[in-house]
């Protein structure tokens, strides 16, 4: 890598490309740069709006990031990165909404994981070292953010992979042995114990 980081995040975009996001090495961070698969070398890209470590990144429609929360800015601090637009100098947006539930529920270490072209869905996470059993929908489109169903008890989701299949994501805490699932038509969650079963049954 070009900086060295520690608390970042990463995004994929396709097949090609790993970005790392932000860091706490030494202080905290705005970096931003990209690794190509194909080249197998890294390079910088611009730097975020806000400094950012714990922070949780999701990617779109294999095009944007999008980059959540983290130890230092407010949890509805946005910021989105379109890795395709060539028309001008890529830069980071930064989106500013309005949740008091969720500044008040969380601030890092959630979960996040795209259930649409357009949906992503936030789940978990701490604030002022509590966690947190809220979820909540961000349409990127509106820019607004819903709350939906609970966790079944509250759990982090730090350093985690997430996948969304035949409508339901499933997740796997940070703080407990529980694997959870979450059903986007009920848009409710349960959880199961084992989770290698759940892993198996795709």
């Amino acid at each position: 890598m070009i900086n060295p980081r520690e608390g970042h995040c990463l995004a994929a975009v396709g097949d090609s490309y790993i970005y790392a996001i932000g860091s706490r090495l030494y202080n905290t961070s705005k970096t931003c740069e990209v690794y190509s698969i194909e080249n197998n070398c890294w390079g910088e890209k611009p730097e975020l709006n806000r400094n950012r470590y714990l922070s949780t990144a999701v990617t779109i429609q294999q095009r944007f990031i999008y980059v959540f929360g983290g130890y230092e800015p407010s949890v509805t601090d946005i910021e989105r990165l379109d890795t395709v637009n060539n028309e001008q100098p890529a830069f980071w947006e930064l989106i500013k909404v309005w949740s008091s539930s969720l500044e008040a529920d969380i601030k890092y270490w959630f979960g996040a994981c795209p259930i649409s072209q357009s949906d992503i869905l936030i789940f978990g996470g701490k604030k002022d070292g509590a966690s947190s059993i809220s979820s909540y929908i961000f349409d990127t489109q509106q820019n607004q953010i819903t709350k939906t169903g609970s966790l079944p008890n509250k759990d982090t989701f730090y350093q985690r992979t997430f996948l969304c299949k035949n409508n339901k994501v499933y997740a796997y805490g940070y703080e407990n042995d529980f694997a959870y699932i979450y059903n986007m038509q009920t848009k409710t969650w349960t959880k199961k114990w084992d989770y290698l079963h759940v892993i198996k049954s795709f």
